[in-house]
């Protein structure tokens, strides 16, 4: 059909989302045959080794993952064993309920202990052999029951784990924070699958790939793609997924302009577009205690590290009816300065009063952005 008969410029737009497997994987091609032999290992044997796969984010490990479960899942005898994707959270309860899910369970979210949500998740396993797949395991060791789920997952007979993270310094952190004894993190000893970053041809070409499946003919051409990657490059990095968000946003643009192709300035809306979802996302991600010190910091910068605690504390306890000690809130601090948002600045206070510390916010954030996001989110 002529292009004058469109009223958009997508073929497939199901094709940019995260949740779609591609028939192809540029790139990926020796990592998804060792996670298909595992995965067959698996439904031989009833057990795989204890592995990580580790890369950056936007590097094709979850994709690669969903197509080698993809390419097995018709072999699996169903009344033997059981292969199960999951997504891990910091709470051991909230990993567990993700868990269930996917074996046609629910767990409630109250009124359960993590003993006996545990106790259900393997009652319905059962003697079955099962091969759990934990994409951002990492998040599990933020929870002091992590000790507890890790011994099971990596001590049971019929229990294989595959985790997925992109913090590549995993084991040395787990190490180093104590937060699995000896004999757990010995139990768990996983080998390794590391996925390398994409080089900007790499992308390019991924990107080609996708945006045949995903727009009409002549809507964009292989120069606009090279121009997108190697900006998404310089912005994002080895992050495909950011480069898929760009492609998608230049599509909905072109479909919102009544435009049949994209172009470069297209392209450079889309970014500017999506660097302004990536911020109110970041910010959303925050806890409430961090978007309350956030907040003041955003409204009140420079501000000395005491005060800014104190107005934290009037700001939590006026919509939330809670505070938090100095010592809480200092944890707040080091996970706000770690992500970027601020940071300590010493000055002199004057003769003989020594240094004094600020909180101010880095210099690339822009407070009213912060503040307005903010108010925004707590409908202020």
């Amino acid at each position: 059909m002529g292009s004058e008969y469109r009223n958009t410029v997508f073929k497939n737009r199901k094709a940019l989302s995260q949740r779609y497997i591609p028939k192809y994987l540029p790139y990926r091609e020796k990592e998804l045959k060792m996670l298909v032999n595992m995965l067959y290992s698996f439904i031989d044997s009833g057990f795989v080794r204890n592995t990580l796969i580790l890369g950056r984010t936007g590097v094709g490990k979850t994709a690669t993952v969903m197509k080698a479960i993809e390419d097995v899942k018709a072999d699996i005898n169903p009344d033997e064993s059981m292969i199960i994707y999951a997504i891990a959270d910091d709470s051991i309860k909230e990993t567990l309920r993700n868990i269930s899910l996917k074996l046609n369970m629910t767990l409630p979210k109250k009124g359960l202990s993590v003993f006996d949500a545990k106790n259900r998740v393997f009652n319905a396993i059962g003697n079955k052999n099962a091969l759990i797949i934990l994409d951002e395991i990492d998040k599990l060791f933020n929870s002091r029951y992590c000790e507890t789920i890790m011994y099971d997952l990596t001590r049971r007979e019929n229990l294989s784990l595959i985790g997925i993270t992109n913090v590549m310094t995993i084991m040395d952190d787990i190490m180093v924070s104590s937060v699995l004894s000896d004999r757990v993190y010995s139990s768990w000893n996983p080998s390794k699958i590391v996925f390398k970053p994409y080089s900007v041809n790499q992308i390019s070409d991924i990107i080609k790939q996708r945006s045949q499946e995903v727009f009409y003919d002549g809507v964009i051409s292989d120069e606009c793609i090279d121009y997108l990657a190697t900006k998404a490059y310089g912005i994002a990095g080895a992050d495909v997924r950011y480069s898929l968000d760009v492609l998608g946003i230049s599509g909905d643009l072109a479909d919102t302009l009544g435009l049949t192709e994209i172009s470069n300035d297209l392209i450079d809306k889309a970014i500017d577009e999506l660097e302004v979802k990536y911020q109110v996302d970041s910010i959303e991600s925050l806890s409430y205690t961090e978007q309350c010190l956030l907040y003041v910091i955003a409204k009140l910068s420079p501000i000395q590290i005491h005060k800014a605690y104190e107005y934290a504390n009037k700001l939590l306890y006026k919509y939330f009816k809670t505070s938090l000690s100095s010592r809480r809130w200092a944890d707040r601090r080091f996970s706000l300065e770690l992500a970027g948002y601020i940071k300590v600045v010493k000055h002199s206070g004057g003769r003989g009063r020594g240094l004094k510390h600020n909180l101010v916010l880095n210099e690339s954030i822009n407070p009213d952005f912060i503040v307005k996001t903010i108010e925004k989110l707590w409908k202020l």
